[in-house]
This record gives structure tokens, sequence and C-alpha cells, in this order.
């Protein structure tokens, strides 16, 4: 069975992709935070799944724009999981946002691209990806 059968299933019985979480987060922000987690603590990563639950989200009428009460969009949370070096393809989640055409240069309250986040965080992957 496919790993993004219940996400397809809320999807079809009609569930808010944009309804949010006590922090403002959305299924995008909260997807992309799973993914940045998975990796932190070393955790198996599955990135077609990734790929296609973002796929799945987007398609189903997710804002990526969509900001939390820290003012983040799920391209901030993005700019921060640390993807494999080396090739594109690793970038597929990101890709996908950016493809929906959200807006690279938001910024959080903070004041913070996305760009800049990545920089911060020694994410050279994404800083190369994003100044493309």
């Amino acid at each position: 069975p496919s790993k993004n059968l219940i996400i397809k299933m809320l999807l079809q019985k009609g569930a808010d992709v944009n309804k949010v979480d006590q922090a403002g987060n959305t299924a995008l922000h909260l997807a992309f935070q799973a993914m940045k987690r998975l990796r932190k603590e070393g955790g198996e990563v599955d990135l077609a799944f990734e790929v296609l639950t973002v796929d799945l989200l987007l398609r189903a009428g997710a804002n990526p724009d969509a900001q939390n009460c820290k003012g983040q969009a799920p391209i901030h949370i993005a700019a921060q999981v640390n993807y494999e070096p080396g090739s594109d393809d690793n970038l597929g989640p990101l890709r996908h946002l950016v493809l929906a055409d959200c807006n690279i240069d938001i910024q959080d309250k903070y004041h913070q691209t996305p760009y800049k986040i990545a920089y911060k965080s020694r994410n050279d992957t994404v800083t190369t990806y994003l100044a493309e």
C-alpha cells in the first residue's frame, strides 16, 4: 500500500489543506518540519514519499505562501532542510514549492528570506538552488 494513502483518503473526504494549527502551520509547513526533523535525527529518508506528499498537497490547493505565526512560509522551513549535497534530485520537495510559484523572497516576521535562512544554516545546496 502507498505511504500516502492516508493523505489521499483525507483529501478525498474534503480535508482542508490550508487549515492551521495553533502555531499557524498548514499541512505544507508540517510536511517540511517533518523532513527537517527526520534528517536532523538521522532517520531514513524516502525522497519519493516526500515529493509525492508535497505534490498532493499543492494539487489539492495548499497555499505555498501561507505564513505561520512567525511569518514563515513553507519555503522558510524547506530552506532549513539538509538535503543531501551533489544531486539536484534531492531538492525535489523544495523544487515543487518553487514550481508552484511560491514567493522565494518572502520575509518572515524577523525579515529573513528563505535564502538568508539557508545561508545562515550553511545549507549550500539550498543556497545555490535559490540563487539560480
